[in-house]
């Protein structure tokens, strides 16, 4: 950065580092206030990572299921019910959740958007020593083009074993797919994907996770 002093003839002219000016200014008059709003107002930050984003659609999809009820032993096996999901909530992210707990932990909800979604969920399982079979259908409504259409999602998620401390989410396979409304079970799906744990015995969690591919061929019931 150069800078022109007001002088007559050339040599007036000096050059500063770009470090150097900021630091005279910071200097001169730009000092950081100690008190008023800029001390005391809450500081939020963002940040747009693209690398992300496979793991908020996993914490989204979590979010829903932590809300579908599906491990209410006064549910299971007890046949289809109806439960209302708050999907703009999973979408902001304003909750923590595990599948297994089958607890949302909500935070800062304050005057925030409520979107319900209504979902029906078939929850069953053998005995104690049989997989959690969760079944799942819902209808969700999309703009495309400036046209509107309804999509029918069918989801089946298997649970293989609780969440223990080595194991933070437990075992689980979740397998989706969204069809056109009123089409066959057999038809062509718009998309489908599946979410599962991959086995670990350090406390962490890790997953598989495509959004093309899911075996959902099956009856979901």
């Amino acid at each position: 950065m150069t800078i022109v002093d007001a002088q007559d003839g050339d040599e007036g002219v000096a050059t500063l580092q770009s470090g150097e000016l900021v630091a005279r200014a910071l200097a001169v008059g730009f000092a950081a206030p100690v008190v008023g709003d800029y001390v005391t107002d809450e500081t939020r930050l963002w940040v747009q990572d693209e690398s992300m984003e496979p793991l908020e659609i996993i914490n989204e999809i979590l979010c829903y299921v932590s809300q579908c009820g599906y491990d209410d032993a006064s549910l299971v096996n007890a046949g289809p019910f109806r439960v209302l999901i708050d999907s703009e909530g999973c979408r902001r992210g304003d909750r923590e959740v595990a599948v297994g707990d089958g607890q949302g932990a909500q935070q800062g909800a304050g005057t925030d958007q409520v979107e319900y979604q209504e979902w029906v969920v078939d929850s069953r399982r053998a005995d104690e020593n049989s997989p959690q079979v969760v079944s799942i259908w819902f209808e969700e409504e999309e703009e495309v083009d400036g046209v509107v259409r309804t999509q029918e999602f069918y989801v089946r998620l298997t649970i293989s074993s609780s969440p223990t401390r080595t194991s933070p989410y437990g075992a689980f396979e979740l397998n989706f797919k969204a069809l056109p409304s009123g089409a066959s079970l057999d038809a062509e799906p718009l998309f489908e994907g599946r979410l599962a744990t991959v086995p670990r015995q350090d406390g962490r969690a890790e997953y598989v996770f495509t959004n093309e591919n899911g075996d959902m061929d099956g009856p979901l019931s």
